[in-house]
């Protein structure tokens, strides 16, 4: 990752979030992998498990779009963007 410090990530200019919430929700993400289908388009919330984006407020779901998303452009997990919601929000699927 280029855009981190010690203790955060620099999604954009907009976005910055601590390192550990960043890694916690590449955990997350990478504990779902192996039950994916191929070709199947998930939402974040399917990704990083209901019970754990529950948890999260609004602002952090926000946040962890934006770095489900950066994570990603800059290939850090082994998927690409899916289909777009209905209401125009990213899904993904694997690479």
């Amino acid at each position: 990752m280029n855009n981190t410090h010690d203790t955060s990530v620099i999604l954009d200019e907009h976005t910055v979030v601590s390192k550990a919430f960043y890694d916690h929700l590449r955990q997350q993400v990478r504990l779902a992998l192996p039950a994916l289908v191929p070709g199947v388009s998930y939402s974040p919330e399917v990704l990083c498990g209901r019970d754990y984006w529950d948890r999260l407020q609004r602002w952090q779901q926000i946040a962890a779009r934006k770095c489900m998303a950066y994570m990603v452009v800059h290939r850090q997990l082994p998927l690409t963007f899916g289909k777009p919601t209905r209401g125009n929000s990213k899904t993904y699927r694997l690479k």
